[in-house]
């Protein structure tokens, strides 16, 4: 199975609710594709410890401020390269108004709010 995440990181570092996303695609054997955006989202510096094989990200030009409409592109574009069978995010305003329309241009299903996750191979 493929995962996209689209994690968040300050100062390099992930997020703690990125790592726990990470930890459940990993612990699933997943195949753990990443995209981050802003400034510093090419340096993150723990990616590799999850498995990551591919990371994805913008922090520059268009995509240095958060912006939904150009990460909703941007975020479409990765979404088709790659073809994941499930895309995760952590609940921040950005991820609520970015995924769900994500979720209807690639016509899949959006859930928000969860508290637990598992996944399995």
């Amino acid at each position: 199975m493929k995962v996209l995440i689209f994690v968040e990181a300050v100062n390099g570092r992930l997020k703690n609710p990125s790592r726990e996303l990470l930890s459940v695609s990993s612990q699933a054997g997943a195949e753990i594709v990443t995209a981050a955006f802003g400034a510093g989202s090419e340096a993150i510096a723990d990616l590799g410890e999850w498995g990551v094989k591919k990371h994805y990200h913008g922090g520059t030009g268009a995509l240095e401020k958060a912006n939904p409409e150009v990460y909703l592109e941007a975020l479409t574009q990765i979404f088709e390269k790659e073809k994941p069978e499930l895309v995760l995010a952590t609940s921040n305003t950005v991820a609520r108004d970015v995924f769900p329309r994500l979720a209807a241009r690639v016509d899949g299903a959006f859930v928000s709010d969860v508290t637990e996750l598992s996944l399995s191979p």
